[in-house]
């Protein structure tokens, strides 16, 4: 196939798919069970949508820049290239999600993060956790009732988290004035029809709560920014320099992060992608340090959610791959024989030192909260698993349905031109691009082939997965190194980092995500009429 046959197919496969997402009369899940809910676009979309074009266009001009000049940049500049790459996402994340209908922009943050229904860490941590350390020395019996939504699924670091920006908001109380005159003007009306609505209920919106509910957000969505550093970090374990950079550069341009900012689940991808980079740089360096580092960074995933818990498996398997690529599993005999039936037990045995740094920084985190705040955590994570599961007793699910609409929203979720070009790696590339790429890989598939099977999430796997999605960058970035030939130099079996099939799928990216934001709805919420 020569390249622009490529491309041309590439490109009609990307925006057929989500036009029809979009467009085609069918439910975005399964009736009954669970949907998601497409929005009435007005008719000034096509107006609206002109600066987050032109925000695009400037995107792909500086991940240009930055691809031409990153390999020649010493640690300072590149400190400073990817900080500019970090600012430039959280840019292109505001600035696409304020052109989504109204109630659909960064508005949404007021129902979001307000009502209990949509998340409820808010509401717990400003109503029943004013004495944190007594309600946490509770959260155990909590747990026990046997709350099979948000707040009994998930273990105290969230309402903590809350806890705290509400004390720093009230401690200190510039920190909440600046924080609201930051508000942009739909998060302003958002709030004012919140307490318009809520007038008779004698739960009015304070200055603080404001301040505290836009500080969320903008936790979460320079979260999702920040998350460029570490997936860089992981990237470069395998891939050069200018791979890495335009790899990294497709993730604030995945559909799903813009949907449900500012929901807890966009946390994730950072703590993981920062877990996994410590993690394998401390296996590759034998540094007890950076794998204690990791531990602690994985103990901090598993406070707030259960999500961080599959991610050990593949911490595992790319642990194992990278040990496996060393000299000391390399000779005659490494191929068959007694020798191989050995070598798993030996990369484990390789690998203890540095998990045990891991794991001992682990476990001595959740024995200062035992001690500290009478928090047993194993036993926390026990029953919050109890009730997840719990969820589909009152909440049925139909899992084969499930089994077939998964793999497809987890598609559109996390963008068809990127998932395109993950399948394409794979099939291309199989275990030629380094033991490092291909245990990550490896990691993923076994991970979220595990989630799909089980049947954990039937339902929202657009949102519940997003902390697996950084993990389809890792597999594309092979595909951006410069050497070889392929769409972009000539050839469609080799690289798109020559010349500008990166900016072609980029951009394919980005116009996907300005669609999916503007036409779909991420959250059931009710649309509020300020009150006569």
């Amino acid at each position: 196939m020569r390249p622009i046959a490529f491309w041309v197919l590439f490109t009609a496969l990307s925006l057929g798919i989500v036009g029809a997402v979009l467009c085609a009369p069918f439910p975005l899940g399964m009736p009954g069970e669970w949907e998601w809910d497409r929005v009435s676009v007005p008719e000034s979309l096509g107006i609206a949508l002109l600066l987050p074009a032109l925000t695009a266009a400037l995107y792909v001009g500086f991940v240009w820049l930055g691809a031409a000049r990153i390999d020649g940049s010493g640690t300072a500049k590149l400190t400073l290239w990817l900080a500019g790459l970090v600012v430039a996402g959280f840019a292109w994340l505001w600035i696409v999600q304020e052109a989504a209908p109204e109630s659909y922009q960064l508005s949404k943050t007021a129902w979001v993060l307000y009502f209990r229904g949509s998340s409820g860490y808010f509401s717990e941590a400003r109503d029943e956790a004013g004495d944190l350390e007594t309600y946490l020395a509770n959260y155990e019996k909590k747990m026990s009732e046997g709350d099979v939504l948000h707040i009994g699924t998930h273990p105290p670091g969230l309402i903590a988290g809350v806890r705290v920006l509400l004390g720093l908001c009230r401690t200190v109380p510039v920190i909440a004035d600046v924080a609201n005159a930051t508000e942009p003007e739909s998060v302003r009306a958002a709030f004012a029809v919140l307490n318009q609505t809520s007038r008779h209920s004698s739960s009015l919106v304070s200055p603080v709560d404001r301040a505290v509910l836009w500080l969320a957000a903008l936790v979460v969505q320079g979260s999702v920014a920040l998350t460029i550093v570490p997936l860089y970090g992981l990237l470069r374990l395998f891939c050069s320099r200018r791979a890495s950079w335009l790899a990294a550069a497709f993730w604030p341009a995945v559909p799903a992060v813009a949907v449900f900012c500012p929901k807890s689940d966009c946390l994730y991808p950072m703590l993981v992608t920062g877990f996994l980079w410590l993690w394998l740089r401390g296996i590759t360096c034998r540094s007890w340090l950076l794998c204690a580092l990791a531990g602690l960074v994985f103990w901090i995933g598993m406070t707030c959610s259960l999500a961080m818990l599959p991610v050990a498996v593949i911490a595992l398997v790319s642990a194992m791959c990278v040990v496996g690529a060393g000299p000391q599993t390399q000779g005659p005999s490494a191929g068959g024989g007694s020798e191989s039936r050995l070598a798993i037990p030996r990369l484990i045995q390789r690998i203890l030192p540095q998990a045990a740094a891991a794991v001992g920084a682990f476990l001595l985190a959740c024995t200062i909260v035992w001690c500290v705040w009478n928090v047993n955590l194993p036993a926390v994570w026990r029953l919050n698993f109890q009730n997840h599961a719990g969820f589909y007793d009152a909440y049925q699910r139909t899992y084969w349905k499930w089994l077939l609409v998964n793999p497809l929203e987890f598609t559109v979720a996390v963008g068809v031109p990127l998932s395109l070009l993950a399948g394409w790696s794979i099939f291309r590339d199989g275990g030629r691009v380094g033991r490092s790429a291909c245990g990550l890989t490896l990691g993923w598939l076994i991970t979220i082939g595990s989630l799909w099977l089980s049947g954990k999430n039937m339902g929202e796997a657009a949102r519940l997965w997003i902390f697996l999605m950084p993990f389809l960058i890792c597999v594309v970035g092979p595909l951006f190194e410069s050497a070889g030939s392929g769409p972009g130099s000539g050839g469609v079996g080799g690289n798109l980092g020559t010349g500008f099939g990166w900016a072609i799928a980029l951009a394919l990216q980005l116009v996907t995500t300005m669609a999916i934001v503007t036409h779909i709805a991420g959250f059931h919420y009710p649309q509020f009429v300020p009150p006569a």
